[in-house]
């Protein structure tokens, strides 16, 4: 099992919709991946803003080596929020 922390950036006029590769090892197309936001502050967005985001992560295989994150949001998010992640 590999873990690890990024972030998503949603810049700095706001959008819906963002990605962010990830670089790990051992990755299949079988793998469970997963990313998730922890109630945590980030450079720019305080823990109230981690909590209240309606931000959905989704996670896509890309190679034995790398994953994207897919962050969705109902309304444009600005600035960046951390994202922890795991995969299986």
């Amino acid at each position: 099992m590999a873990t690890g922390t990024d972030t998503v950036d949603f810049g700095s006029t706001g959008s819906v919709y963002v990605t962010k590769d990830i670089t790990t090892s051992g990755l299949t197309a079988a793998s469970y991946i997963e990313a998730f936001k922890m109630a945590e502050a980030s450079a720019s967005n305080t823990v109230d803003a981690h909590i209240a985001a309606p931000m959905r992560l989704t996670c896509e295989y890309l190679t034995a080596t790398t994953f994207r994150i897919h962050a969705v949001s109902d309304w444009p998010l600005r600035d960046i929020f951390n994202v922890r992640w795991v995969t299986a």
